[in-house]
């Protein structure tokens, strides 16, 4: 199953977005895949999909954190 980015919108419009690190990515996203060089790459899409959006929220006038979530640590736990 793929999951896509976790965010959720506040209440007061303000958007947490989940940070994943590397090997947090690769255990959500990427569990299957053996190659470095093919996680790297994927990983650096992830996190220039994470900036655009980002980018695209703070633009409509949204405040956005993004929210350390390291390997092992539940998303939503994260961004509750």
């Amino acid at each position: 199953t793929v999951e896509t980015e976790t965010y959720t919108e506040r209440p007061n419009g303000s958007v947490r977005i989940a940070d994943f690190d590397r090997n947090g990515w690769q255990r959500r996203y990427a569990s299957d895949e053996l190659d470095p060089a093919r996680i790297d790459r994927g990983f650096e899409h992830f996190q220039a999909r994470q900036r655009q959006l980002a980018a695209i929220l703070k633009v409509h006038g949204l405040d956005v954190r993004m929210l350390p979530c390291p390997a092992g640590r539940d998303p939503r736990a994260v961004l509750s």
